[in-house]
Formats: structure tokens, C-alpha cells, sequence
């Protein structure tokens, strides 16, 4: 899945979580559960030609949430970015694992791809409009959930 449904769903999380540790936690495992509906994952290879896709990513998640969350209070947009942080941070270690083949983080990466592909396996391809409606409809529940917070 994309880094905005991740970020903005974990980011949701904020607005009915104050404790931090649990809103890491929820966080972080909403990233697996979203990464088992079925969608569709850009291709990033070779990464330094694909950079640009997760720069632009990581600029409309961040742009989102901080337009929505610009008016609340320093605590609380710290507590929504750090849920946004936790909710893609599992696919940040698997993309240092890939950059740098940190062996300590292979049983990690085992575990994260047999969560993605548990529901329908790798060598199902979901079709693309349907993997991009999916992850749609994750963000702008994401968004609806931090909005009606932030009015």
C-alpha cells in the first residue's frame, strides 16, 4: 500500500487515543491489516529512478495531515504525527532491510511479507483500478476521521 493511506490511517488513531504508547501500537499494527486488503503497490526499482514516487507520496500524506491537524494544539499534532510516523514505519525497516540488507532485520521482513500476501498471495496481481480504489477509500476514511476531530 502507499505511504498516504498508511500515514492517515495511523493518524486517525490520534483523535480517539491519548495514551502514546497505545497509539504507537495501534498504529504500527493498522499497518499490516491495511497491507492485507487487496491493492496495488508501485513499482520503486530500481529506487534511485522511482525516488520521485515516494518523495511525491510522502508530500501529499504529510500536506494532508497538516492541513488538517494545523490548528489544533502542539500536543496533539505531535501525537498525529507520531501515529502517522508508526503507521508506515513497518514498510521504512523493510525498505532498510532492502537498501542495506540489514541481516537483523530478516526475520522482521519475513514476517511483514507473509502478512502482505496473506489474504491474496503474490502471485495474484490485484487490477490496478481496484488496488488504487482501495487505497482511496482508506485515506479519505482516514481523512473524514481526522477532519470531523479537527472541526
Amino acid at each position: 500500500m502507499m505511504i498516504t493511506p498508511h500515514v492517515l490511517a495511523g493518524a486517525a488513531f490520534a483523535t480517539k487515543i491519548s495514551n502514546p504508547f497505545i497509539l504507537v501500537l495501534c498504529a504500527f499494527v493498522s499497518h499490516f491489516l491495511l497491507d492485507m486488503i487487496p491493492h496495488k503497490d508501485y513499482n520503486i526499482t530500481p529506487l534511485k529512478a522511482n525516488f520521485y514516487k515516494l518523495v511525491i507520496d510522502a508530500g501529499i500524506s504529510l500536506s494532508l495531515l497538516f492541513y488538517f491537524i494545523g490548528n489544533l494544539p502542539l500536543e496533539k499534532q505531535f501525537l498525529f504525527a507520531v501515529a502517522g510516523f508508526f503507521g508506515i514505519l513497518p514498510d521504512g525497516l523493510w525498505m532498510l532491510y532492502r537498501l542495506f540488507n540489514w541481516k537483523f532485520l530478516e526475520r522482521y521482513v519475513a514476517m511483514h511479507n507473509f502478512l502482505h500476501w496473506l489474504i491474496i498471495p503474490e502471485s495474484h496481481q490485484t487490477h490496478f483500478v481496484f488496488g488504487m480504489f482501495t487505497q482511496i477509500c482508506v485515506s479519505i476514511a482516514g481523512l473524514c476521521v481526522i477532519g470531523v476531530y479537527t472541526l
